[in-house]
């Protein structure tokens, strides 16, 4: 259970705000509602929010009856909408037969993807240069970075664990060593490689094989993949993300 600050576009700028974000699957929404309570009984000026599935509210909200604490989460419930498979599947149609696998629109529909994440598939899809090209104003510096971070982002197990472009704790050459997602909690770097700037020559392969020793010494798991595989392997990159994540989060309670 991770709790977190800044959430006053949610209910207001301004606002002292707390977000309680329940993604440990070991940790019951009703642990999470429960610290709820007891923030807005000692705080009540502190505005909250906790997200949550909705088979878990559905399922505390049933066992909890008429309590107080599920009168406070059935009053104050906001479903967020998604946008439905059929859509999706529509969406990504043209795309899909371009450059995404079905099984890979399968994932996407299961997972019930933002429009941000459509909008940059189609996007990186039907653009001209590769993935892996600088984009401007933009903490990403690749469509194909950005494109992942935001898929990451909608993905439950994932949400709130990365960070674009994060500065680290040691240096690479001369110069402090950034990762182009990087979660601290976990000690887990995600590279995205475009092959211009990453497989162009020898130098280049060296420079990233000297990173990733300065990732390991420093007690970081990389993983490495190529921008221009984005979206043809996004079944593969996903499921490795995954796994990565529960080796670390496994890593860490043992």
């Amino acid at each position: 259970m991770t709790i977190m600050k800044g959430f006053s576009e949610i209910v207001g700028v301004g606002l002292p705000t707390l977000a309680i974000v329940n993604r440990e699957p070991k940790i019951p929404f009703r642990t999470a509602v429960e610290l709820l309570t007891i923030l807005c009984k000692t705080i009540p000026k502190l505005h909250l929010a906790i997200f949550g599935v909705e088979k878990d509210i559905d399922s505390f909200l049933q066992a909890a009856g008429n309590s107080q604490t599920a009168t406070m989460v059935r009053e104050g419930r906001v479903d967020i909408a998604s946008i439905d498979a059929q859509q999706i599947q529509q969406r990504l149609s043209t795309t899909a037969n371009k450059c995404l696998a079905s099984k890979s629109v399968d994932r996407l529909i299961e997972l019930g993807v933002t429009e941000t994440v459509l909008e940059e598939i189609e996007d990186i899809a039907n653009s001209d240069s590769p993935p892996g090209n600088a984009i401007e104003e933009d903490r990403a510096r690749s469509r194909a970075e950005r494109f992942l971070f935001d898929l990451l982002e909608s993905h439950p197990e994932t949400v709130g664990f990365f960070y674009l472009n994060q500065r680290l704790e040691f240096r690479h050459g001369t110069q402090w060593a950034e990762g182009d997602l990087v979660s601290p909690k976990l000690r887990l770097a995600i590279e995205i490689d475009g092959l211009y700037f990453h497989l162009s020559d020898e130098k280049a392969y060296r420079r990233d094989r000297r990173k990733d020793w300065e990732y390991q010494r420093n007690g970081y798991l990389v993983l490495r993949f190529l921008a221009e595989d984005i979206l043809p392997d996004m079944e593969v990159i996903l499921d490795t993300i995954m796994s990565a994540v529960a080796f670390r989060k496994n890593a860490a309670v043992s």
